[in-house]
């Protein structure tokens, strides 16, 4: 499924380049959490508003070995993962703003 969709603001555009960037290095990405909410928001009313969040909630289909994989692949792309009770979260800082 394709969804044509413009960016509204600065943490749209983050989101977006999150998303882009990191389902560019894990194996069968999916969307998760208040995107996807949002995505269908999108498909059943486009003109409806929507909050804005840069936080983008993916999940994937991991194999045995893949984990480690995916954390160097986000590594190589500049992203860090989180060291306290977050393990799961990874972000990185760019000049617009984080991505999360």
């Amino acid at each position: 499924m394709v969804i044509d969709y413009e960016a509204t603001g600065p943490s749209d555009r983050l989101a977006c380049q999150a998303m882009f960037e990191v389902a560019s290095v894990l194996n069968k990405p999916l969307i998760l959490g208040a995107w996807m909410t949002r995505l269908w928001v999108l498909l059943t009313d486009p003109d409806m508003r929507v909050r804005a969040t840069n936080d983008v909630d993916v999940g994937f289909e991991p194999a045995v070995g893949y984990v480690e994989h995916a954390r160097k692949a986000l590594e190589e792309k500049g992203y860090v993962q989180d060291a306290g009770d977050y393990r799961f979260r990874f972000s990185r800082m760019t000049a617009a703003g984080v991505l999360i």
